[in-house]
């Protein structure tokens, strides 16, 4: 097993799955200059940053920095020149979205950049208890 999965596993190990729900647009950097649009937690999310900062620990020993503290979201959009969302944060509303779904597993994945766009592949599924 690779120091990263042990890491994993022991971050992941006594962690309980969890409800989540969608809720609540937003942008990066801010709305008037966006380039990513994104959806937040409505519920859930103060696990799913418990649960990244488990992770984060884990990770640190085996070399792997966080880059920033865990916003909890969903990326529906990517834009290559900034611009104002105001008008499609609006229409997506503060609202939750979707039913609630449980989140029940890690998923360690690698990625490969190319020109044609980045290559996903699983490495590894550590599953939360009780999911």
């Amino acid at each position: 097993m690779s120091p990263v999965v042990e890491a994993l596993a022991g971050a992941v190990g006594e962690r309980v799955a969890f409800p989540f729900r969608l809720g609540g647009a937003g942008a990066f950097p801010t709305a008037r200059r966006a380039r990513v649009v994104w959806i937040g937690a409505a519920a859930g999310g103060d696990a799913l940053v418990g649960l990244a900062g488990a992770v984060s620990a884990a990770l640190r020993p085996v070399g792997f920095e966080p880059d920033r503290p865990l916003h909890p979201h969903l990326t529906v959009a990517r834009l290559k020149v900034p611009g104002d969302a105001g008008p499609v944060l609006a229409a997506l509303g503060p609202e939750a979205v979707g039913p609630s779904f449980t989140v029940g597993e890690v998923v360690l994945y690698a990625s490969r950049l190319s020109a044609a766009g980045p290559t996903y592949s699983v490495l590894e599924r550590l599953p939360l208890h009780n999911a």
